[in-house]
């Protein structure tokens, strides 16, 4: 069955190619340059480049700026910078172990990206992030094999606001790096919610062959609620995601499905922010037929950001509710406990 991916993306970049330029949609690109191995992006007055073989961001907050403009459009225009992205590094039977399309495109085939003063290599399984100053580019190769005998990379967990320990917040706006032993680490945790996990909730005989596969076969489904916050060290995110997929194939299949939700936050030095997503048909007052036009989503993934940023959430609440169908019963589902979902952190 086809497998579709939805993709959160970021904003077009313009590109100067050999004195041809392209126009893009988005116009929020102003240049592209290319000399030799150096490439340089302007957009909006930010400078960002590559030297061929990994991303260059000049201050945090281009970084920061990057995640905050980013649409469906700019992870397919980082390709035009020559460096080689993780994701593409990957063959079709690697599993990507970064989970997150933006980082995903970000970093370079080894893991890593340049912001600021250091070079960062992500290392998700391990829930660590190692840093490199620039200073000590020479030892990228240490870095990337994680060999922190020479006392020049430097570890830390990806819980960890690893700009913050570095002092390179400071930096971005002309000031000086401070101890990273004066900060304090683990301040970012990472909770990860699911509704049952991965839970079968129908199997039926397709006697009017929806798939095409005969009149003769069974079909056993699985779907999955997640809410998380995730950190990866120098990027986070708080999202609520939705899976569907057959059980004895294994393959994801489309279904119909729509999820609400109410979501809370307060960004440690930043910002609050409360708001709430529900659908247009009332589903608990209409529990006996819900039609196709009343579902929002048509995917068999479906991952939806409530926060995306580099500082951390200093607290949280999120509750979320998804109902869902298959191909032959259009009765809404509701996810287990009520619907129900809420996670809390530092309130």
């Amino acid at each position: 069955m086809k497998k579709q991916i939805f993709k959160i993306g970021v904003v077009s970049f313009g590109l100067f190619l050999f004195a041809c330029k392209k126009e893009v949609a988005s116009n929020q690109m102003n240049s592209f340059t290319q000399s030799h191995s150096n490439e340089k992006v302007n957009l909006n007055g930010e400078l960002y480049s590559s030297d061929g073989s990994i991303l260059i961001f000049e201050k945090v907050k281009d970084f920061e700026d990057l995640i905050e403009i980013k649409d469906g459009n700019l992870l397919k225009q980082l390709s035009f910078l020559s460096y080689t992205t993780y994701k593409e590094s990957l063959n079709q039977v690697q599993d990507n172990v970064i989970e997150d399309e933006f980082l995903s495109n970000v970093l370079n085939k080894d893991l890593a990206v340049q912001i600021g003063n250091y070079i960062y290599r992500i290392n998700k399984p391990s829930e660590k992030v190692f840093a490199l100053h620039l200073n000590n580019k020479a030892n990228y190769s240490e870095l990337i094999s994680e060999n922190i005998s020479s006392g020049k990379v430097l570890t830390f967990s990806t819980e960890d606001n690893v700009f913050e320990l570095l002092g390179e917040f400071n930096n971005s706006n002309g000031g000086t790096s401070s101890d990273p032993q004066k900060a304090l680490s683990n301040n970012c945790r990472s909770s990860d919610q699911e509704v049952d996990g991965w839970e079968q909730y129908v199997e039926f005989r397709d006697d009017n062959n929806l798939y095409g596969n005969g009149t003769n076969k069974t079909y056993k489904f699985k779907r999955k609620l997640r809410i998380r916050y995730d950190n990866w060290g120098i990027f986070r995110k708080l999202f609520t995601e939705f899976d569907h997929k057959e059980v004895l194939g294994g393959t994801f299949d489309e279904t119909d499905f729509t999820i609400a939700f109410e979501v809370k936050y307060h960004i440690k030095n930043g910002s609050s922010a409360n708001y709430f997503h529900y659908p247009a048909f009332n589903f608990l007052l209409n529990p006996n037929y819900v039609g196709l036009s009343a579902y929002e989503f048509v995917d068999d993934h479906k991952q939806i950001e409530h926060y995306s940023g580099v500082k951390c959430l200093k607290a949280y609440d999120l509750k979320g509710w998804c109902w869902f169908r298959h191909k032959q019963n259009l009765h809404p589902k509701l996810v287990p406990n009520s619907g129900f979902l809420r996670i809390t952190d530092g309130y």
